[in-house]
């Protein structure tokens, strides 16, 4: 069944073209090469092969997928004459590129779980053929999710507007939208996940709260309990900035999905401004990624300090001690 909705559409002016390029722009370098630093950060240095980290590092290439690709062919459709949304192609990668961070996430907040719950037998259970599975699901089933669900459903609604410019065609910008199947995709792709992670974290809140009491207790008996106070507290750090992350994709992508649930069940006129802005906000989480890790990650401030002096280029660089003080 099809709905009909109005859709009020703007002329891009030269002044908001000049706005877009002098925001969206520095926006999607940022993006670009923030990730692209990570990606070279943990595949260089030795020190960073763990599986949590091979975990952020397909995020992180995710995320540059969005900067390289997904934001300029935004910035292109915002500055065309008519401020279409996307067309399929960039509907579909959309679609795929959240389903990736989502699956990622899900299984970085897995990691977490087993390395601060046991973590005497966290190397056992998280073992490179494990991740290499992780990551393999991460990538192959958003590919087919991307490919068939938002394209397919039997309840669809088409939008269409008339405006005046000097526009090709009969005066109208048209997009559907398949209303059945962005509910399913937000309800099964984005709302049961989020809230299966945020449990997950709330459940490893309390497991650090009780493993903090007990080192308490202990307070430093002999060397071994402080190697093991060590890790522990690695463990945590870790565990607090990936929670963090995931904090920050919620923020992000929670006006997206917000809207297209209310749109499933109620058809709204729009400005395609609107939608526009939510979606940039979405596409920042690709942005903001890196700027957490170069917050609470020493390690990564390390490594990029020895990137940008060209010590990575020396020899041996890649066995570089990036956790020393």
């Amino acid at each position: 069944m099809k709905m009909n909705g109005s859709w009020q559409v703007l002329i891009c002016p030269p002044i908001v073209r000049f706005s877009v390029c002098i925001i969206l722009v520095p926006i999607t370098v940022v993006t670009v090469f923030g990730n692209l630093l990570v990606i070279i950060t943990i595949i260089h240095f030795k020190q960073l092969h763990t599986p949590t980290n091979f975990l952020i590092l397909s995020l992180a290439v995710a995320d540059l997928t969005v900067g390289a690709m997904l934001m300029p062919l935004s910035i292109k459709g915002i500055l065309e004459k008519c401020m279409n949304t996307a067309n399929t192609l960039q509907k579909n990668f959309n679609v795929m590129m959240c389903n990736v961070s989502v699956l990622n996430l899900s299984f970085i907040a897995l990691d977490r779980y087993y390395a601060v719950s046991d973590p005497l037998r966290y190397k056992f259970k998280m073992t490179p053929p494990v991740t290499a599975v992780m990551i393999t699901l991460t990538w192959s089933v958003p590919a087919v999710v991307g490919g068939v669900l938002v394209f397919t459903g039997p309840r669809s609604v088409q939008l269409n507007s008339t405006f005046s410019g000097n526009v090709s065609g009969d005066g109208h910008c048209s997009l559907t939208i398949n209303v059945l199947s962005q509910f399913l995709f937000s309800l099964v792709f984005f709302y049961t996940p989020c809230t299966i992670m945020i449990c997950t974290y709330l459940k490893i809140y309390l497991i650090v709260r009780r493993q903090v009491q007990a080192i308490q207790d202990q307070a430093m008996k002999n060397m071994t309990s402080k190697t093991h106070m060590l890790i522990s507290k690695m463990e945590r750090k870790a565990t607090k900035t990936l929670a963090v992350v995931f904090v920050v994709f919620c923020m992000c992508w929670a006006p997206v999905f917000i809207c297209v649930m209310i749109q499933s069940f109620l058809i709204l006129s729009k400005s395609i401004v609107f939608y526009h802005v939510i979606g940039w906000i979405a596409y920042s989480n690709s942005m903001f990624n890196p700027l957490v890790y170069s917050f609470f990650y020493s390690w990564f401030r390390k490594a990029l300090s020895i990137i940008v002096s060209g010590k990575i280029f020396r020899q041996n660089s890649s066995r570089m001690n990036l956790f020393s003080e």
